[in-house]
């Protein structure tokens, strides 16, 4: 059952990812090229610095493992350019070849990563509750979310990647098996850092479960360090100084406002606006830009925004683990499904508190959401109205296909954004609460 629902899943994704080719490249689609024929030509430490630029882009700014998928994949459709030379397709006569065709290559890490996650909630769910339906049912509802098809497969950003080696962290912690979770942790962060916010709760279990066997738990600690310098020494000879310098010029991100383009808490409070050009020409609707986001660098006296907005996400954060501490106390050990109620929370509260979020935050959500609605718990409606919300917000924010006019106009109105916004961290409030409101850890 689980291979035909796979197969299933991996077709719609292929109908459209081939369907997303007719369409303009986001932004990040020409970086990752350019990183590609860089990395091919120069090396991978090139792509970092802006000497070999083209299309106007600008230098790697993404960890290690970002890099090798873009390379390789960029390397196997240069093979697969030679094979189709074979047939007398000239290098360079077809633009469907040159452009299209590597735009699906970029798109597979991603379709292969949602299909993996998949798999890990159809285990997840199997393991704990028995049933081949209700395990069947989560991982569908991840499977196919509107969110989660145009996120990877018609966008084809890469936060799927980043996302299983995380959810392969917490099925390791569940196991207590820390070396193993510290270090898919650590392949999660050195993909990309929007899930850093889960390493201080994945140390948390792991430091109290590991009672007695705290030279283990140093050991599980130490071990990040092993895919640290196993992927950047091919960058750079001296890992650990280099991944330093990285993570200080780059953790933050490009974009220091202190909502970037997710519609959550700070949106409803500052009431931005997502802009684009008139529906008259569809190469200008796709350049959207922010306006009324303040940077997180404005100062309010003394204190800047980036201070009091962390503050208040880590003062919103912190009575999770307090939450988690007291159900420790009481099992000496986690329960499935307390875990990850612990783990939607911290990703729900991470997208609606946290400055610099980007819309495609939300992501995480899903996969321990789809998780607990295999387990029984009534978060159904939740999960479909924050996938609504959601899907909207992307959809405002990368919309390359046609639309009637009315419809540019209403994605256009800012009104419409704020009150998504205020949806979104109304319906994601009350998500997190209804999930702290447990009394005890069952199963």
């Amino acid at each position: 059952m689980l291979r035909g629902e796979s197969f299933v899943a991996l077709i719609v994704r292929a109908i459209i990812v081939f369907y997303a080719g007719t369409f303009r490249e986001h932004p990040d689609v020409l970086r990752w090229k350019d990183w590609g024929r860089i990395a091919f030509l120069h090396g991978f430490a090139d792509t970092y610095t802006p000497t070999h630029l083209t299309f106007g882009t600008y230098p790697n700014n993404m960890p290690p493992i970002t890099l090798y998928v873009v390379s390789s994949m960029y390397w196997w459709w240069l093979q697969f350019g030679k094979v189709l030379a074979w047939f007398g397709i000239v290098p360079g006569s077809s633009m469907w070849v040159n452009v299209i065709l590597l735009q699906i290559f970029l798109r597979i890490p991603s379709v292969l990563a949602d299909i993996s996650i998949g798999m890990l909630i159809y285990l997840f769910v199997k393991q704990f509750v028995k049933r081949e339906r209700s395990a069947l049912v989560a991982s569908s509802i991840f499977l196919f979310n509107p969110v989660v098809l145009f996120n990877s497969a018609f966008w084809g950003q890469m936060d799927a990647i980043n996302n299983l080696f995380a959810l392969l962290s917490v099925w390791w912690l569940i196991q207590k098996k820390y070396i193993s979770s510290f270090m898919t942790l650590a392949v999660s962060l050195l993909t990309k850092f929007s899930l850093v916010f889960l390493a201080p709760f994945i140390a948390f279990v792991s430091w109290y479960q590991s009672k007695g066997k705290r030279g283990y738990w140093i050991l599980a600690c130490c071990s990040i360090l092993v895919p640290i310098i196993l992927c950047v020494l091919p960058i750079s000879r001296n890992p650990i100084f280099w991944y330093w310098n990285y993570i200080t010029h780059n953790a933050t991100g490009e974009m220091t406002n202190v909502t970037a383009f997710a519609f959550n808490m700070w949106w409803v409070i500052f009431h931005p606006s997502l802009l684009f050009a008139s529906t008259s020409d569809l190469t200008k609707v796709v350049n959207v830009s922010l306006s009324g986001s303040p940077l997180t660098q404005t100062m309010y006296g003394p204190i800047s925004l980036g201070l009091i907005s962390t503050l208040v996400a880590l003062t919103m954060i912190t009575p999770v683990f307090v939450w988690v501490y007291k159900r420790l106390q009481m099992k000496q050990g986690l329960t499935q499904p307390i875990l990850i109620r612990a783990y939607a929370i911290l990703c729900i509260l991470a997208y609606i508190t946290f400055p610099q979020m980007h819309e495609r935050y939300l992501y995480p959500a899903f996969i321990p959401l789809a998780i607990l609605i295999g387990f029984g718990v009534p978060v159904v409606w939740e999960y479909i109205l924050l996938s609504i919300c959601n899907f909207i917000n992307l959809l405002i924010v990368w919309h390359p296909m046609p639309f009637p006019t009315w419809v540019f106009e209403l994605m256009r109105n800012s009104t419409l954004q704020w009150w998504v916004a205020l949806l979104t961290t109304i319906i994601g409030f009350w998500t997190v609460w209804k999930l702290m409101r447990v009394a005890r850890p069952t199963k």
